[in-house]
């Protein structure tokens, strides 16, 4: 995780100084890419950390956290962007990206528990394409997986894009747009322990099924 927060601040810095609109296309590729590996880390440590009693709330709490950055950002992006042009949200994306580096090199403990001694020396370790066969055919795991597919699509076409087409149409200021983002990520912080808490208690597939 170290090694991908270096990564995202060199990419955020690459893209404030983008001299195109390819370069900048690719930094967001690659950092689309170290986003993906790092918010699975993220998730990993929170249940590596908890228990089967507050596992939903500790991973409720990640996501609450990745989410509240999402809801502040775009108000924050929209009106630097908006003072300073485009390129001053990366630069800001950029420093915050080297201070987290920086707590996690030094602060951050591991939250490894396994017990290399329980391991036998002689097991191997599955590899991707069989790792991946073997998750793709337990059938719960798959459709949770359809379902957040599915849900992410739609919520983030219509945040992503559709909000940012009628901004322009309406004649709406980088402000205005980031604030209407910002709102649709508070209500989903705001939910999110309330929602893992459920989940512990009743379990996830009565919380899936209704949502």
């Amino acid at each position: 995780m170290r090694k991908l927060v270096t990564l995202s601040f060199a990419l955020a810095l690459l893209a404030g100084l983008a001299p195109n609109y390819g370069i900048l296309l690719l930094t967001q590729l690659l950092q689309g890419f170290g986003s993906a590996i790092s918010n699975t880390a993220g998730l990993t440590y929170a249940a590596n950390v908890s228990e089967s009693g507050n596992r939903a709330r500790y991973m409720s709490i990640y996501q609450g956290s990745f989410l509240l950055g999402n809801s502040v950002g775009p108000a924050i992006g929209g009106v630097t962007a908006e003072l300073f042009g485009y390129q001053a949200p990366f630069f800001i994306y950029a420093v915050v990206a080297f201070l987290v580096g920086l707590w996690m090199l030094f602060r951050l403990p591991d939250s490894r528990r396994v017990d290399e001694e329980m391991i036998p020396q002689t097991q191997e370790r599955v590899d991707f394409v069989g790792s991946l066969r073997t998750i793709i055919t337990i059938p719960g795991v798959f459709l949770v997986s359809l379902i957040g597919l599915f849900a992410a699509y739609t919520r983030a076409g219509s945040r992503n894009m559709a909000l940012s087409l009628l901004g322009g149409e309406l004649g709406l200021s980088e402000g205005q747009i980031g604030l209407t983002l910002t709102v649709i990520f508070i209500m989903t912080v705001l939910s999110l322990y309330f929602a893992g808490t459920l989940a512990d208690r009743y379990g996830t597939k009565a919380m899936i099924v209704p949502s």
